[in-house]
């Protein structure tokens, strides 16, 4: 009888590209697994069939608004998910530009409105050339104070974001060189300050005459 000879196979390592070159790196942490997502109204039968396909539909419809506006308000999870891939797109745009058909087509599915197409390669690629941060920003909108390291309070669906795409024309939500000083209430308040101030010196002068 013939012997049995099983093959031992040799696991090696082959020199391999880091995925860090491969792909642009994000500068956030972006999750492993896919976050819920769900829009629109009266397509729960289409969401039962095709969960995968009508996620993404909803994700390409909020993109394209963000795109358009620069600055849109979002559930949390939408949000949330938006922005990881308007940062991928614009990302793909960058490295490739407007000659790759792949890049293309990624284009031609989440800008619904044809125009933006060109708004992402001939206005949003050459604002972003430049930029080592990430090219949108999230705000919280301050309808409830959330612990987000609670789950409970983490899946509270109904915490609204805005998302906003970097260097768009509209007035900084954040802008920390305001000057205040020229502001309505703050020129009242300061007048008030000052006639305090001046009857309290008025009266301890006067009482000070009367000592003497």
């Amino acid at each position: 009888m013939p012997r049995l000879v099983i093959a031992k196979w040799r696991r090696i390592r082959f020199p391999t590209t880091k995925v860090e070159k491969l792909m642009p790196q994000m500068p956030y942490v972006i999750p492993d697994k896919a976050i819920k997502v769900r829009g629109g109204r009266n397509l729960e039968h289409l969401r039962r069939i095709f969960p995968y396909q009508m996620r993404l539909i909803a994700i390409a419809h909020s993109v394209n608004r963000l795109i358009d506006q620069e600055r849109v308000e979002f559930s949390y999870y939408r949000g949330y998910e938006v922005r990881n891939y308007t940062e991928r797109l614009i990302a793909e745009a960058m490295r490739y530009g407007d000659c790759h058909v792949p890049t293309m087509e990624l284009a031609n599915f989440y800008l619904k409105d044809k125009t933006l197409i060109h708004k992402l390669f001939k206005v949003l690629v050459p604002r972003y050339l430049n930029y080592t941060t990430s090219f949108t920003s999230m705000h919280l909108l301050s309808n409830r104070d959330i612990d987000w390291s609670n789950y409970k309070q983490r899946s509270y669906v109904n915490q609204r974001v805005l998302i906003e795409l970097k260097g768009n024309p509209y007035p900084p939500l954040l802008n920390h060189d305001l000057k205040r000083k020229n502001l309505l209430h703050n020129i009242l308040l300061s007048q008030v300050s000052r006639d305090y101030y001046m009857n309290k010196t008025d009266v301890n002068c006067e009482t000070l005459n009367e000592q003497d």
